[in-house]
């Protein structure tokens, strides 16, 4: 019953243009530290999440390099908001947290179709994943609380990293596919996808041809598709922040790290 009262409100999808495309961003705080991105259009809401806890993965260097674990998709945004909402000191869900959401002026159409491919590469199911499967599989949660009805599919193929890969070059239908992804820069690359320019002003490395391995965390990701809504915080939240990016940036050895601003991708 708790958990019913945490989302209840959050299960009614919100109609957006079949036009447009909306970003989702649940920015870090006390409790989140990383923060959250996802993407919405009329049809999907594009969520990407490693299989396993994020909490689990600030003890694996590798992840952070990124290699990276499974992934997996959140196909409804209530699930999203209950995750990045507020937890007791025992990390038991109290309330749910809506994100900031912001429409650009990107065809949806687009996206969709990009999306889709990416769902066949995995071997998913578009309309298994779809906001109107997602509404159905959250009002099945809110009566079991059986995990199995959770909005959620793990991919057979594409991984999570904390550290994602953009695709500067795109010469192939799977740019985005094969290279691990945080969830901004799997919004960025679906973003670019669908026509929309994301001038990232600088890149760590380059682990292959096709992509660079680049940071950015969710903030900035904010700042990249929507500066003017960008909101400075200086509170207890941005100083966890900051000081884990700095211990990631150590723990990389990157060897841009005395170049400059170093930003560090975080989910």
């Amino acid at each position: 019953m708790v958990k019913l009262g945490l989302v209840l409100l959050s299960i009614i999808s919100l109609k957006i243009s079949a036009a447009h495309v909306q970003v989702l961003v649940w920015e870090p705080n006390e409790q989140n530290r990383y923060g959250h991105a996802a993407l919405q259009t009329d049809r999907y809401h594009m969520s990407f999440w490693p299989q396993e806890s994020v909490d689990n993965l600030d003890e694996r260097v590798s992840v952070t390099l990124g290699f990276g674990v499974q992934g997996s998709l959140h196909f409804h945004e209530a699930y999203d908001n209950y995750l990045e909402g507020e937890k007791d000191v025992m990390g038991n869900h109290l309330s749910s947290r809506h994100p900031k959401r912001v429409t650009l002026d990107v065809l949806a159409e687009r996206l969709n179709q990009a999306y889709g491919q990416f769902l066949r590469y995995n071997e998913i199911g578009e309309e298994d994943v779809s906001r109107e499967a997602g509404k159905n599989k959250v009002n099945r949660w809110l009566e079991t609380e059986e995990d199995e009805d959770l909005p959620i599919v793990n991919l057979k193929k594409t991984r999570y990293a904390l550290r994602g890969n953009f695709i500067r070059s795109r010469h192939n239908d799977d740019y985005v596919f094969e290279y691990a992804q945080s969830c901004a820069t799997f919004c960025l690359n679906f973003l670019e996808a669908s026509g929309k320019t994301i001038n990232i002003p600088r890149v760590r490395f380059a682990p292959t041809i096709n992509a660079v391995c680049t940071s950015v965390t969710v903030p900035e990701f904010f700042n990249l598709v929507a500066p003017e809504e960008r909101e400075e915080d200086v509170g207890i939240g941005n100083t966890i922040w900051n000081v884990s990016r700095a211990v990631w940036v150590f723990l990389a050895s990157d060897p841009y790290a005395g170049s400059g601003p170093d930003p560090y991708n975080q989910h």
